[in-house]
Formats: C-alpha cells, structure tokens, sequence
C-alpha cells in the first residue's frame, strides 16, 4: 500500500494504526494516501528497524509491526528485537564458537598422538618420560633427579596420590616422599603389578605406571572438554564405559564436530544470512528460524523486552547468552540439513530425549552445538532447566 491507494477504508485503517503506534500523520486520518502519511510510514520503518526498497510504502513488514504495536508492543528504537538485536549478540555467540574450536583442537591434539607417545600436558614431548613409556631401560627409579622427576611429583600430587615434601619437590629429587606417593598411586583400586614376578606394587616408574599417569592427567587436564563432549555429544575417552547411545570419541567424530562448528562460524560472520523480521513463517511462536542454506531470520520473540502475556506472545526479556545460544542454533540449521527431524536430530536441550539421543544423531542437533560451546566457554554445563534458551529458567540469562 503506498501513495494513490485507492482504497480509502484501507488508507485509514492504516493511518489510525500510525497515529495509535505514536506515528505522526500530518494531516490525519483523511482516506488519502499522500505524503503526509508515507512520511508516517517512513517514520515507522526507520523504529522498528526495516530497510524496504521502497520508503514510504507499507509492506507486510511494517503493517505486521503496526499490528503487534496495536496489541502493545512497543520496542524503543534502537537493537533490541530481531535482526537488530541478533548483529549486537553476534559477537558473544563467536567467541563462544571459537571457545568450542580450540577446545576440540586441544582434545584432538592428544588424540592424534600415536600409542607410544604421552598425550597429557605435563609429560607430552619430555625424552625421558616418552623413553619411559616404551623402554624397560629407561624406568624412573628412587634417587632419580630432574625435571622429568618433578613433573611425575607434580603430576602425583594433582592426582591425590600423595604429599611430597617442599625439599625433595624444589630439588626435583625422587625420594621417600616421592616414593610412598608412587606407592600409593599403583596400589588399589589401581593395582599396578607385574604380575609375571610381583604380588604388590614396587617404587619405580615404568611402562604401566607412567601410562596409568598420563592417561589420568590427560583426563584431568581435559575434564571439562571430555565431560562436555559426552554430555553433548554422547561420545566418551578411552577407558569409560559407554552407555548404549554413546560412543568412544575419534578423530574422526571430532573432525566431524570441528567442521561444523567451523561453518557455523563462517554463517554468523555472513551478512546476508541475519535478516530482521516480523513475519515468520511459524509465526510469533518462534524467535528465530532458518532453513537449510539460510538466512537466518529473527524476530520479535528475539528480544530483550517483554510484552504479556509471554505465554501468548512469546515476547520476554531474554539475556545475552540466551540469545547467543539460538544464533548458533539457528546457523547449525543453516548448513546442516540433517539438523531439522524433531524426532532423531533436532531435539531440545530442556527434553529428556537430549540425554539419551545417539551420538550419531547428536553430531547434527543443533542444540548440542549451542550447549556445548556454553559449557565450553564457561567451563561448565547448567541444570537442564537453566541452561540458555528460551526456556522458563535459563532464558533471562
């Protein structure tokens, strides 16, 4: 509808719908489309953040906007609903998808090293332990003393195997303290016996033992990684016991997840693929939407304000990271197809089927890329009920 509709009913339906959304229509309601009131419009557009090809003119975007106005909806002006308020939170949403990429390039680190190498941070690519690790010659025994002695103490000590002394720790030196932590260490529940001549634990740091170390830092260096891919990804290291919808985690799953958290990236830092919007095609039910390919269009429930009733509108205060937690959703949509079966891929981070959905199908549900990279950004998963979203409980966060 623009300037010469003929159409008076309609020409003053819309100026009392501009006038009532605060809009200024010079010459008021008239039936008459003229300048007066496609300044009005133009002045509509510019608030609620529309760039039409033809100022003036109102489109389904700004009549939709008037007619949610009309039920109370009254953003200010400025980024605080849809596409608009999507390009301010871009930037959390990023530096938590780069947190989840170097996470899985750490994990895969370790992972790529061969059997005979160490893979944990404080043994990896020290001649003397990788010697240990594969030369009966080359054991760590009492009276050793060196550098490789104090990251064994050390690695003892965060492991809970032990005190060791501030002498023997400061002069790297392996001596009784170093000894009875050894000691420790390989007896129960560990039992880390030759048992080809021995019936208890001995002192000496050999091929079990520093194995049994590392693969225990390795664990620890990457707690939350690890306890994040398997919560998300349903994928589990080497020595867990996987339940029936898990799997061990390779190489390949986490190239897998590299990848798509990689395009991901590449979706967000596009332009063209955050659109602003008040009709989707799901309506007000949703915040956001995207289709395989893109864009990805967001829309009023997308917001930082609320307009009750929320179980009705769907239009709440919603708080940064809940709000960088759909964007990522939402590019996950875009460049996986695989991404959108409500009843295998895509299923929501507050339901109970997100515990036990295969690993298989989680490598492609958009939720699991939105929560892992929260938990990997903040070192940490929420109660199912808190985590970000718009959930009752995490959606003001």
């Amino acid at each position: 509808m623009g300037p010469g509709e003929t159409d008076g009913t309609a020409v003053r339906l819309l100026q009392q719908a501009l006038i009532q959304s605060g809009f200024t229509v010079a010459g008021g309601v008239t039936g008459a489309f003229g300048a007066q009131t496609a300044a009005a419009v133009t002045a509509a557009q510019q608030h609620f953040g529309f760039a039409p090809t033809s100022p003036g003119v109102a489109g389904h975007e700004v009549l939709g906007a008037l007619d949610l106005s009309l039920r109370g909806w009254k953003p200010a002006a400025g980024p605080h609903w849809g596409g608009q308020l999507a390009k301010t939170i871009l930037p959390l949403a990023l530096r938590k998808v780069i947190a989840a990429l170097f996470a899985l390039n750490d994990v895969r680190a370790g992972l790529a090293l061969p059997a005979t190498s160490l893979r944990c941070k404080e043994f990896r690519g020290d001649p003397k332990l990788e010697a240990c690790l594969v030369s009966d010659p080359a054991h760590v025994v009492p009276g050793s003393q060196g550098e490789h002695v104090g990251k064994i103490q050390r690695a003892l000590i965060r492991l809970g195997a032990g005190i060791i002394g501030a002498t023997e720790l400061s002069k790297a030196r392996y001596g009784t303290d170093t000894v009875r932590a050894v000691r420790t260490f390989k007896g129960p529940p560990r039992n880390i016996i030759n048992r080809s001549y021995q019936n208890t634990p001995d002192d000496i740091v050999g091929k079990m033992t520093i194995a049994a170390l590392d693969r225990e830092m390795f664990l620890a260096d990457f707690a939350v990684e690890l306890s994040a891919l398997r919560t998300h990804f349903k994928l589990v290291p080497d020595g867990a016991t996987p339940l029936s919808n898990e799997e061990p985690i390779t190489l390949t799953a986490i190239d897998q997840l590299t990848t798509e958290f990689l395009f991901i990236q590449r979706t967000l830092t596009n332009a063209t693929m955050i659109q602003h919007s008040v009709c989707l095609g799901n309506g007000l039910s949703t915040a956001a939407e995207a289709p395989n390919g893109g864009p990805i269009v967001f829309g009023p429930p997308y917001s930082d304000f609320t307009l009750e009733p929320v179980v009705v509108t769907n239009i709440a205060k919603t708080g940064p990271n809940s709000l960088a937690a759909m964007a990522i959703h939402e590019a996950t949509h875009v460049i996986d197809s695989a991404s959108d079966n409500n009843t295998t891929t895509h299923i929501s981070e507050f339901a109970p089927g997100y515990t036990t959905q295969t690993a298989a199908n989680a490598r492609h549900n958009p939720s699991a890329y939105a929560t892992f990279a929260a938990h990997i950004f903040e070192r940490a998963d929420r109660p199912p009920n808190l985590r970000y979203g718009l959930s009752q409980g995490g959606r003001p966060f």
